[in-house]
């Protein structure tokens, strides 16, 4: 019975010697790489002339979604997209559009709503794909006036009247104080 064995000039297979070129071996492997490559390019359907890329993926993302801004208060908002970064910002002629004043700087936002209460949409999209729109929901709120109320003490005798004279002011109309 023969066994197979190995010393440095080869293996020795049922009493023959096998010799092993290297250099034989990686062009054999190469070259069964480069088919597999090729076989799988043409099993997919690709060619190096009508290949085109995946178009990119687009979103745009606002931030805050949601805010509370005090009357005649600013709220700084941003926006981030991917796909493309050009941003389409809300348009500000005839009432179209959003209410307030905003300022953009690359992909900021300051926006000062309307001082009347209620909520107010910053809608932006994407210039990449116009589909993809991202909105900010800013609600104004008032902030509480100062009031103030005169005399702040008085002592009545029975039957007796008194005047008190009530005062606030809005900070949001600090022109408008309110007397009665």
């Amino acid at each position: 019975m023969l066994s197979n064995t190995k010393d440095t000039k080869g293996t020795i297979i049922n009493g023959s010697r096998v010799a092993l070129d290297r250099g034989r071996v990686k062009s054999v492997l190469l070259t069964l790489a480069a088919t597999l490559a090729l076989t799988l390019l043409i099993a997919c359907g690709g060619d190096k002339e009508n290949f085109k890329p995946a178009p990119p993926v687009v979103t745009i993302a606002i931030s805050p979604d949601k805010a509370n801004v005090e009357a005649g208060k600013s709220v700084q908002i941003t926006v981030t997209s991917t796909g493309g970064t050009d941003i389409i910002w809300p348009k500000m002629t005839g009432g179209a559009g959003v209410e307030g004043e905003y300022t953009p700087i690359n992909n900021l936002a300051i926006y000062t709503p309307p001082p009347v209460a209620g909520t107010y949409d910053f809608t932006v999209k994407a210039k990449a794909d116009t589909t993809k729109t991202a909105t900010a929901k800013i609600t104004v709120i008032y902030a509480n006036p100062t009031i103030s109320i005169t005399p702040l003490n008085a002592t009545i005798l029975q039957g007796a009247t008194q005047k008190f004279e009530a005062n606030a002011v809005f900070p949001e109309y600090p022109d408008l104080p309110y007397k009665g």
